[in-house]
């Protein structure tokens, strides 16, 4: 099997390391990554201590590459708008790609019952670009549980058990998907089969477009957060809204949002990607985090503004730091 993984930061980084071994793999990286990956390998260390390095086979862009069959899409959802034409040269009629974004994906409404049927949002999917261009047929949908950090270009520390959610888009229990979920599990993945991938990505959202910003904007650790009476009150707050808003649009919530909390308090004193992205001058996912909630919210007619207070301190915070190529650290 042919797979490519694009974008091998800290989650592609380790979806990298476990599948190596299994397929004929190819890693497009950038920058320091890439130089650093390319001398070095890609080196893992888990939450256990164990640390694997192994030597994989890089390119700095998509052109060149021959058909693929898996694509592993694990850059960020602002980022994959420039990366389609080039996707669209290295795909057949039966490539899988695995999107591995945070927040609402661009093909959300895909195959979907009801009058949203195909509905492309603004804030993930401009004047649906990319659903226009990329066959929704060859999407798996994922929702990654792995809380990881890039400690520097080529090392990933990986901070919890490395877990992933797959659903077809439609719901079906297909043949591919089981492959995709068997081939997951032998990397040494928690590989889980879903139904609904949609509730899944809410679940999930409820931590990313609650704790991602208000770490990025104070700076604490999921555990400061929690421990905090203000911080938990407001992620609570917060939760509230994105509950509504998911609901609306048919996702059902298997825990109460006071477990989705406990459940971020323990991982610990971890910094979530936003928080890490800040630290590094990088663009965050606001957007897809908290733009794509609002503007659902706006659509459904739900009053969101917790939410909406947070975006625009973000955005403020994001600009400010792109007009000056800076980056906000605080050194401890």
């Amino acid at each position: 099997m042919k797979v490519c993984i694009i974008g091998a930061g800290s989650i592609g980084g380790i979806v990298a390391v476990r599948l190596s071994h299994l397929c004929d793999l190819t890693v497009v990286l950038r920058g320091a990554n890439l130089s650093a990956v390319t001398r070095n390998g890609i080196r893992l260390i888990t939450k256990s201590g164990e640390s694997k390095k192994v030597r994989v086979k890089t390119v700095e862009s998509l052109a060149g590459l021959s058909k693929q069959d898996l694509i592993v899409l694990s850059v960020k959802a602002h980022q994959i708008k420039i990366l389609v034409n080039d996707i669209k040269k290295i795909i057949h009629n039966k490539t899988i790609i695995l999107t591995m974004q945070n927040g609402i994906p661009w093909w959300y409404f895909c195959k979907l019952d009801g009058p949203f049927n195909n509905y492309h949002l603004n804030s993930v999917d401009p004047k649906g670009f990319i659903l226009s261009n990329i066959n929704s047929d060859l999407i798996i949908g994922t929702v990654i549980y792995m809380a990881s950090q890039t400690i520097k270009p080529g090392i990933i520390k990986s901070n919890e058990e490395e877990k992933i959610a797959f659903g077809e888009l439609d719901g079906s229990t297909s043949e591919r998907l089981k492959k995709i979920c068997n081939l997951f599990t032998e990397a040494g993945f928690k590989a889980n089969l879903k139904t609904d991938i949609r509730s899944e990505i809410w679940l999930k959202l409820w931590g990313n477009s609650s704790f991602n910003p208000v770490s990025a904007l104070t700076h604490n650790t999921l555990l400061d957060i929690c421990k905090s009476k203000f911080g938990k009150e407001l992620i609570l707050k917060m939760c509230y809204e994105i509950q509504k808003v998911g609901e609306y649009f048919g996702a059902q919530f298997s825990i109460s949002m006071e477990e989705r909390v406990e459940v971020a308090k323990n991982v610990g004193h971890h910094k979530t990607s936003m928080l890490q992205d800040i630290e590094y001058g990088k663009d965050i996912e606001l957007d897809a985090l908290l733009g794509s909630v609002i503007e659902l919210g706006e659509i459904a007619k739900i009053q969101t503004p917790h939410l909406k207070s947070i975006y625009a301190c973000c955005n403020l915070l994001q600009n400010k730091i792109k007009s000056t190529c800076g980056r906000l650290k605080i050194d401890i």
